[in-house]
C-alpha cells in the first residue's frame, strides 16, 4: 500500500505564512502529501502549488529554473470543502483553463467572503472550468454526499494530473464561526473519492491540504480523518 507523507506542525498554534511545512513520500510513482496549517491563509503555499512551479507548470517564466523538475503537469484539480469560499484561488484562475475549481461552501449571503454563487464558473476560455457548489446553513453528511457525485463527474471529465484537497474543518458541526453541520465522514468520503480519482488519473499524485477550522476538537477529529482516508484509499 502507497501510504501518504504526513508532516504536522504545531508551534503553539503558530505557523509562518512564509514558511509552509510538508512532506513528499513518493512509492511506485504514487505521490501523496498532507497539508496541515493551524492559519485560515495559506495563500503562499497555494500559489507555489498552483503557480510558482515546484510541482506544477514548471514551465512558466520566473525562478522556476533554478527548481529541479519533479513532476511536469499542466491540468490541475483544486477541491474546497473548506465552509469559506476559495475566493483567492478562484479569482487568481478564473481565466485558466488548467486549473479545474470545484468548492462546496457555505452559501455567501450568511458567511464571509460572500461569494462564491454558482453562477460564477470561469472566464474566457476558463468558463465552465470552475463549479461553485452553495450549501445551505445546518447543510449536513446527507446533502453534501448527495451532491458529490455532481462534483465527481465534473472533475473526471477534465481528467486532472493533479489533485489539492482543501479540507478545513470549519464545515464540521459545532465551529463557532461558521453555521455548517457536517461530521468527519463528509471530508473522508470526499478524500477517499479523490484518491480514487488521483489513482486513476493521476498516477495516485493528489495533495490534502488543511484550512480552516475554529473548534479544536474538530480539527483534530478531521484530519484524523482524511489521514485515515488517504491511507485507506488504495
Amino acid at each position: 500500500m502507497n501510504q501518504p507523507g504526513v508532516f504536522i506542525k504545531a508551534d503553539h498554534g503558530h505557523v509562518a505564512h512564509n514558511t509552509p511545512f510538508f512532506l513528499v513520500n513518493k512509492m511506485s510513482g504514487d505521490v501523496r502529501i498532507l497539508i496541515i496549517e493551524f492559519f485560515i491563509c495559506f495563500f503562499d503555499l497555494l500559489f507555489i502549488l498552483l503557480n510558482q512551479g515546484i510541482f506544477i507548470r514548471i514551465n512558466k517564466t520566473g525562478f522556476k529554473k533554478e527548481i529541479p523538475k519533479i513532476i511536469q503537469i499542466n491540468r490541475v484539480a483544486y477541491i474546497d470543502i473548506d465552509a469559506h469560499h476559495g475566493d483567492g484561488v478562484f479569482y487568481s484562475f478564473e481565466n485558466d483553463p488548467d486549473l479545474i475549481f470545484v468548492d462546496f461552501h457555505e452559501d455567501g449571503r450568511f458567511l464571509y467572503p460572500g461569494t462564491g454563487d454558482a453562477a460564477e464558473s470561469g472566464n474566457g476560455d476558463a468558463k465552465g472550468t470552475k463549479l461553485n457548489i452553495p450549501m445551505p446553513p445546518a447543510a449536513g453528511d446527507e446533502l453534501f454526499i448527495k451532491l458529490w457525485p455532481r462534483a465527481e463527474e465534473f472533475i473526471r471529465k477534465s481528467k486532472p494530473e493533479f489533485v489539492l484537497i482543501q479540507c478545513g474543518a470549519d464545515s464540521i458541526a459545532g465551529d463557532p464561526i461558521t453555521h455548517m453541520a457536517y461530521s468527519t465522514a463528509a471530508h473522508h468520503h470526499a478524500v477517499t473519492r479523490l484518491c480514487h480519482v488521483a489513482n486513476e488519473f493521476c498516477d495516485g499524485r493528489v495533495v490534502a491540504m488543511g484550512g480552516g477550522g475554529y473548534n479544536l476538537d474538530n480539527i483534530a477529529k478531521t484530519w484524523t480523518a482524511v489521514v485515515s482516508a488517504m491511507i485507506d484509499a488504495d
